[in-house]
Parts: structure tokens; C-alpha cells; sequence
């Protein structure tokens, strides 16, 4: 053991020999004032004196009875006149029991003699030390104690504890002889011995429960057992008497102990290392090891401190930053972590040549500052510990680590361009930004600034890589951004940057995207197709919301704005989310936007309003779409405008919305009219039949006849009439029925339509449609008379004159039959029914009495034909 560790336990030892004297003695001098000192003075002027004269008695009367009473008195005088010669007193105690050896107080008598004689011997040794100071690095055996030597002393102590067990000295007696064993120990060559025996008597002291001096023996068996080198012992007892102050407030052996166990562990921890300064320190390992089950936190501290302070005394700092690493991962929530890591990068710096294992200095203050950006975070168990403390020097050095590793670790990425550099940089920024300390000018500065690095740095990992999960990350990386400077002059900038990125995602991932879904472990993001559209759109929305919510309105914010708006809605049409496309393709129109958009938007604005039967508004857009398309494009859009229109009359027609739908097929009529005539009538048609159902026969009558004005087959003309003057007919219309009919015969006077025709109107005069024969009767017979015009078939003039004639039989008019006997003799006089006229013109001649005009003509008729008739004319006469 050093000089310096011995001479330490020597001054201990005598504090506690001389505690309660010096504790009294000092309370007894602070609190007396001039006038009780001199009170005192005279009080012990008066003690010597009796102390002079009892023992002057004494001497003079050796063998007076009461001797021991006498020597007790002299002895307790002695304590006070004798103080700095202990020897005196010492015998002075002797003599009472070599007078009364059952005397009265006998236990504090053997105590004292013990005490004193203790106390004598040690005076003694070390009057002779400093009369023999040359032989001070060896003492010889006589300079030193020895139980021998010390043999009454300890009779004396021994004497007390094992006779008086209830005497007030019993465990002072057992303290002391603890005490003087261990000074024996000190002072020999072969301690061990006494310090066991020290240890014993401590130990017993230790175990008096309830006793004053319980802490105090514990304290010495502590320092008994750092004394012989049982360091794990010792710490074990002087943490044992820490917990004891603690739990017990004992505020006078605090004041006593504390200190010292505290240093004592300190010492007893540093004592693993020994003298090898440069190894890593057994004690720090031996306090990690120890310090949970036996120092509480509160000492635990202060003890590493201590031994901290010590390995710097002895120039040991690699083991002093070994002490500082057991305390911080002993306490890592201790308030000086911080500072404690910058104590062991300072003595990296201040010893570059004393590291281990030849790393550089430069290393090793490194690793310590990625340590305080690490460890000290703003989530981290120390921050929240400590988070209603003030921590300003503490977070002065950890901002000092943030800002001195950014630069490192933004050129490491710059330079390697790996992911790994990216997210190391990107992990210390977000740490140092989430400090509300690191807040002020120059902080909030170099916040954005870094934050604008992690933007750039992971644009570029994107771009470089084109991965959606980078493009994500950079997103998320804008948005955080945005958040904490939200009118930053940089925004639109970013804004358009954030949109870009999910192009970029959608591009990447769209032709990719099928029945397995995009996974994204680190952003957490999975995506199928309909996910990817989605997400795209929203991004879309968002980035429109933002631009049409900007203070400034330009030419190219409007430009973005289209571009957009345009994507999104060929998104939306394309994933059958005609709404969202609809309102889309409608907002493009509200914008300066070019031909080919404006034609594209049209197109689509009609589909969707054709999915949804919105059929004029289908047309209507459409129409639109062809004032931007090329004449190919335009031929498409027409042939969808008539289907439009078409579908819309049908549907029209089977929802028996009839005059609706007629109303549509004219238009479609009236639409391809120049550019295809049979298809126009065709719809026409289509018009008609709905006209028929909804009963609207004089609409259709008129249709009928614009088919029929539009067709130059003679064929198709006539079947077009024949429909409407059926439906006339239906109506008994007849007048209009033979108007119809009058309006074929003038397109066709001389066909055989036309003849045919003639005759059925003939047969409405005829019949019960107008019934006016007679009128019938003169129109068969202007019809003979221009037959000769007409194409009559396989009819004869003749008869169409009979249909006449057979009239005005029926209507017994013999006027007009004579007329018409005498009219068809002529013009037919070889035809069967001549004669028979004749006969009948003779007989109405003959009826009427009209001989004279019979007689007249009729001979000279009659001789023109065949004699039988004429015979017959004059025996019808007769």
C-alpha cells in the first residue's frame, strides 16, 4: 500500500478515535463567548488544584481505605490536565483496580484504560518515530504496534465486552478492539491476521441492532476490508452504509460517513486497475458489473465521479474515459451524460498519443460525436428524463455534434451517392430539428438549409434509381418541409416537385402493375392498380388546389393547371370514373387550352354523356368535337353524332315516347339528307312507325308524302302513296284519300297507276264514299275519252264507256242513255252491244211516243244494218 493511502487511513483512524471529543470540544468553543471562557479558565485553575491535592493525599496515605475511589477521581481529572499525556491517565485507571479489583464502575475503568493506554501507545510510538524519522521507509519492529505490545489494552477492551454485556461501554469496548486490531495491521508486516480480527469485532459492532455505534462498525469493517484488499467487500459495505443514511436520515452520520464511503468506493473501485494506467479499466467494467445490485443511483454517481477525478490525479485519462462510459451506461439518463461525453472526446484530444489499439484520436472524437447525435435525442429515455430541467450546456454540446458531423456526413453522400449515406444524413437532420433549443436564427437556418439537402439528396436517389419508394420518400421529405415553412418562397417549386414524383411513380409503376400488387416495406405502401390510379389523382387534386389557391396567377400556372387537369381526366375516363372525368374534361374548358385538348375533351365529354343517356348533350359535344378534328377525325365524330342520335330515337321509341323519338328520326333524316337520300327516308320511316304508335295518322300521311316527294322510282313514289291514302282510307277521309290519289294521276296521267287510280276514284263518286253516280258516270266518261293517252293494260275504251253508260241505266236517265246508244253505235258500231243500244233507243222512242222522230230516222238507220233487223223494227211496229 502507498504512503499516501496509509497516512490516509491513519488520519481516518484518529478522526474516529477523536470524534466525539472533537464534535463536543468544537460545540463547546463555538458556543461559548468571552465571559464562560473565562469561567472555564477558572474552573480548571480550580480542578488542578484539587487534582495537586488528592494526589499530594495519595502520596501521603498509601494505604488509606478509599484509595480507588480517589485514583477514579484523579483519573477523570487526569482526562482534562493530562489531555496531551494520556500515560499518566492511563495508570491513573490502573491503580483503581490494583486498589478495588470489584470496583463499582470497573467496565469504565477497563474501558478507559484501554482507551488511554491505546491512546499512550500510539504517543509514544510516534515520539519515537520523529526522534528516528532517517529509518521512516522501514520501520523497525520496536517503532511499531504490536499485539504484545498492545496486550493490556486489549484485555482491557476484551475484558468489557465479554463481562459487561450490559454496560453502556460494551459495544464501544468491541468497537475498539476492532480499532486497535486494525492499527495493529497498519503498522505490521503480516497485516492480514489483524485485519481479520478487525473485521470480526467490527462485524459484531455492525450486528448490535438498535446501537449508536452499528453504522460506525460497519464503516470500519468497510475500510478494514479496503485495507486488506478486498475491494469487493469493501464497496459492498460502505454502499450498505450509504443505503443506511439514506433510508435512515441520520444526519450526523451523513455528515460523518458520507464523504468518505463515497471516496472509500471510489478507492476500492480504482484498486481493480492497480498500476497499469493504460489497459481498459477493470473498475469500470467491475462498476457495471456491481453498481445495479449495491450502489444506489444516487451514490452510484457520485462514486464514478470520484474515481473519475482519481484516474485523473494518477494520469490515467483512457480509464477515466472508461469511468465516464460505465456512468453513462450505468445512468444513461443522468443530466451530464452529455457533458460526460464531451469530457471523453476533450481527453481524446488532449492524448492523441495515448489511444488504444493505435486508432486515431481523430476516430475516436468522431464515434463520440455520431454518440451525442444518437443517444441524446429528442425521443431518447435522457431527453425525456430531463425534460423539465434546464439542459442548455448540455444541448450546447450536443448541437455542436449535430453541426459539426452535417457537413461530414452531406459530403459523404455527395460523394458516394449511396441510399445508406442518404439516410444517415436524412436520420441527423430530422434529430436536429425536432430540438425547440435549436430554434433560435442560426439554428432555424441551418434546419431549412438541411432540410432542403434531404429534399435534393433524395430527389436525386429517385431520379438516379427511378424506384416509387424514393419518390415516395421524397414526397414525405416535401410535405415535412412544407409543414415547418409553409409561405417558404420555394414553395410552388416544391409543390410542383411533389406532383412530379407521383408522375413519375404512376409512369414507373403503370405498365408494371397487374394482378400482383406493388409493396413498398419501408414506406409501408402497397399498391394494386386501382391504389396506383387513386393515388395519382389525389396527388393530381391536391397539386390543382394548391396552384388555383395561389397569391399569383400566370400564364404558367394556368399551363400546369391544364397539363393536371388533363392527366387526371384520361386517368378518370380511362378507370371508367366517368364523373370524376367528366367535371375533369369540363374544367379544361374553362382554360386557354389548345385545339387538340379542347377536340379531345369534347370527344369525351360526348362519350361520357352517352354512357349516361344523355344523349343531346352526347350530340352537342360532339358537334363541338368536330370544329377541332381533321376530316378523317370529323367523319368518325358525324358517324357518332347520328349514332347518338339514332340510339336516342330508339330509346325514345321503347320507352313509348313515340312523337319524341318520330321527332328525333326526322332529324336524323333532315341530317344525312344530302349525304345519303335512302338512308334519310329510311329514318323517315322510322319517323313514320312512331307516329303511327302514338296515333298521329295526319303526321304520318304527310310523311308519306315527303317520301314520296324525295323518290324518283315511280314504284316507290306509289308505295309511298298507296301508305298514306291507306291510312286516309282507315280515316274515310275521302276527300283526302282522293286528293292522294288525284296527286299520283298528275305525277303519272298516262301510266296504268294512274288509270287504276282514276277507277277507284271513280268507284268513291260510285260508291257510298260520295255518292254521286252521276259525277261517276261523267268521269268514266271523260276517262274513255283520254284513254287513248293512257296505259289501260288489258282494259278496253269501250268498257270504261259501258261503266258510263251502266250509270245512267241505273239511273234511268233516257237522255243520256240515247245519248250514249247513239254516242257508242257510232264510235263502236261493230261492237256486240251496238245493236242492243239500238233496240233500246227504238223501245224509249217507242215508249215515249215519238213515232214522228222514230219514223224519221230510224229507217234510214235500220236499212244501214242487216235486213232481219230492219224486219225486226217493222213487226216490233206492228
Amino acid at each position: 500500500m502507498n504512503n499516501i493511502t496509509s497516512r490516509k487511513f491513519t488520519f481516518i483512524i484518529l478522526i474516529l478515535l477523536l470524534a466525539v471529543a472533537g464534535i463536543i470540544a468544537q460545540d463547546v468553543v463555538n458556543d461559548i463567548n468571552s465571559q464562560l471562557q473565562e469561567k472555564y479558565n477558572e474552573k480548571i485553575a480550580n480542578k488542578k488544584d484539587v487534582y495537586q491535592r488528592t494526589l499530594r493525599f495519595i502520596n501521603e496515605n498509601p494505604h488509606s481505605p478509599g484509595l480507588s475511589t480517589l485514583y477514579f477521581y484523579l483519573a477523570e481529572m487526569s482526562t482534562e490536565i493530562d489531555i496531551h499525556n494520556p500515560s499518566v491517565t492511563a495508570g491513573y485507571y490502573k491503580k483503581i483496580l490494583e486498589k478495588d479489583t470489584n470496583f463499582l464502575q470497573k467496565d469504565a475503568v477497563l474501558y478507559n484504560i484501554g482507551y488511554y493506554g491505546f491512546a499512550a501507545e500510539v504517543y509514544q510510538r510516534d515520539e519515537a518515530r520523529q526522534k528516528n524519522i532517517d529509518l521512516v521507509m522501514n520501520w523497525p519492529d520496536s517503532l511499531r504496534l504490536s499485539e504484545e505490545r498492545l496486550q493490556y489494552v486489549l484485555a482491557a477492551y476484551r475484558q468489557v465486552w465479554e463481562d459487561f454485556p450490559e454496560s453502556s461501554y460494551n459495544t464501544e469496548a468491541g468497537y475498539r478492539l476492532g480499532t486497535v486490531y486494525f492499527e495493529i495491521a497498519l503498522d505490521t508486516r503480516v497485516p492480514q491476521e489483524y485485519y481479520e480480527k478487525a473485521i470480526y469485532y467490527f462485524d459484531l459492532v455492525s450486528k448490535k441492532e438498535d446501537d449508536p455505534l452499528a453504522n460506525y462498525g460497519l464503516f470500519q469493517r468497510a475500510w478494514t476490508h479496503f485495507a486488506s484488499a478486498n475491494f469487493t467487500k469493501a464497496i459492498e459495505d460502505f454502499t450498505l452504509i450509504l443505503q443506511t443514511i439514506h433510508i435512515d436520515s441520520l444526519q450526523i452520520e451523513k455528515t460523518f460517513f458520507e464523504a468518505d464511503a463515497i471516496e472509500n468506493i471510489a478507492f476500492s473501485l480504482i484498486e481493480y486497475d492497480g498500476t497499469d494506467f493504460e489497459q481498459f479499466s477493470l473498475a469500470a467494467a467491475k462498476a457495471k458489473e456491481i453498481f445495479h445490485s449495491f450502489v444506489s443511483k444516487e451514490y452510484g454517481k457520485e462514486v464514478i465521479l470520484k474515481s473519475i477525478e482519481l484516474k485523473h490525479k494518477y494520469n490515467a485519462p483512457m480509464q477515466a474515459a472508461d469511468l465516464y462510459n460505465a456512468y453513462i451506461a450505468l445512468y444513461p439518463e443522468g443530466l451530464n451524460c452529455p457533458i460526460f461525453v464531451d469530457s471523453i472526446m476533450t481527453i481524446y484530444k488532449r492524448n492523441p498519443s495515448r489511444t488504444r489499439s493505435s486508432v486515431p484520436a481523430e476516430e475516436l472524437v468522431i464515434d463520440e460525436y455520431i454518440r451525442l447525435t444518437k443517444d441524446f435525442r429528442v425521443d431518447s429515455p435522457w431527453f425525456q428524463d430531463n425534460a423539465d430541467i434546464d439542459k442548455t450546456p448540455q444541448l450546447a454540446i450536443i448541437r455542436e455534434a449535430y453541426e459539426f458531423m452535417e457537413p461530414k456526413y452531406y459530403n459523404n453522400f455527395a460523394q458516394s451517392a449511396e441510399e445508406n449515406d442518404y439516410l444517415i444524413y436524412k436520420e441527423l437532420v430530422e434529430n436536429y430539428c425536432r430540438y425547440d433549443a435549436f430554434s433560435d436564427d442560426a439554428g432555424a437556418k441551418q434546419m431549412e438549409n438541411m432540410r432542403k439537402n434531404v429534399i435534393d439528396f433524395s430527389q436525386d436517389m429517385a431520379e438516379s434509381s427511378q424506384e416509387p419508394r424514393l419518390y415516395l420518400a421524397v414526397v414525405a421529405d416535401i410535405n415535412t418541409f412544407i409543414e415547418s415553412y409553409p409561405e417558404h418562397p420555394a414553395l410552388q417549386e416544391y409543390k410542383e416537385t411533389e406532383f412530379y414524383n407521383y408522375e413519375q411513380i404512376y409512369n414507373v409503376l403503370k405498365t408494371t402493375i397487374g394482378d400482383s400488387a406493388y409493396v413498398d416495406t419501408v414506406n409501408n405502401v402497397t399498391l394494386n392498380k386501382d391504389d396506383l390510379d387513386s393515388l395519382f389523382v389525389m396527388a393530381a387534386r391536391k397539386y390543382e388546389d394548391y396552384l388555383n389557391t395561389a397569391a399569383t396567377s400566370s400564364k404558367t400556372i394556368e399551363t400546369e393547371l391544364i397539363r393536371i387537369v388533363y392527366q387526371r381526366a384520361e386517368l378518370n375516363y380511362a378507370r371508367n370514373d366517368f364523373e370524376e372525368a367528366y367535371n375533369d374534361f369540363n374544367r379544361l374548358l374553362n382554360y386557354a387550352i389548345n385545339n387538340e385538348i379542347k377536340k379531345i375533351s369534347y370527344a369525351r365529354l360526348a362519350e361520357i354523356s352517352q354512357s349516361r343517356n344523355d344523349y343531346s348533350g352526347a350530340e352537342n359535344y360532339y358537334r363541338e368535337a368536330t370544329k377541332y378534328a381533321s376530316d378523317e377525325e370529323k367523319q368518325v365524330y358525324n358517324n357518332n353524332i347520328l349514332a347518338t342520335m339514332q340510339t336516342k330515337a330508339n330509346t325514345l321509341a321503347d320507352s313509348a315516347d313515340y312523337i319524341s323519338a318520330a321527332q328525333e328520326y326526322l332529324r336524323l333524316a333532315a341530317e344525312i339528307e344530302n349525304d345519303d337520300l335512302e338512308k334519310s327516308i329510311g329514318f323517315i320511316v322510322k319517323a313514320i312507325e312512331s307516329y303511327q304508335q302514338a296515333g298521329e295518322n295526319q303526321t304520318v300521311i304527310n310523311l308519306f308524302l315527303d317520301v314520296a316527294a324525295k323518290k324518283n322510282d315511280k314504284n316507290d313514289i306509289l308505295a309511298a302513296y298507296i301508305s298514306a291514302w291507306t291510312i286516309s282510307d282507315s280515316l274515310q277521309d275521302w276527300e283526302q284519300s282522293a286528293g292522294l290519289r288525284k296527286q299520283f294521276i298528275n305525277k303519272f296521267k298516262d301510266s296504268n297507276e294512274a288509270y287504276k287510280l282514276r277507277l277507284q276514284i271513280i268507284g268513291f263518286y260510285e260508291g257510298e264514299q260520295f255518292n254521286d253516280k252521276e259525277r261517276a258516270a261523267d268521269m268514266y266518261l271523260q276517262l274513255h275519252d283520254e284513254a287513248d293517252q293512257m296505259d289501260i293494260g288489258e282494259d278496253r275504251k269501250e268498257n270504261i264507256f259501258l261503266n258510263a253508260y251502266r250509270i245512267y241505266n241505273e239511273l234511268g236517265n233516257e237522255n243520256m242513255i240515247v245519248e250514249l246508244c247513239l254516242r257508242f253505235e257510232k264510235l263502236y258500231p261493230s261492237h256486240p252491244k251496238a245493236n242492243d243500244f239500238l233496240i233500246r233507243i227504238a223501245k224509249i222512242y217507242n215508249d215515249r211516243g215519238r213515232s214522228r222522230n222514230l219514223k224519221n230516222w230510224l229507217p234510214i238507220f235500220i236499212r244501214k244494218i242487216l235486213p232481219s233487223i230492219y224486219l225486226s223494227l217493222l213487226l216490233l211496229k206492228n
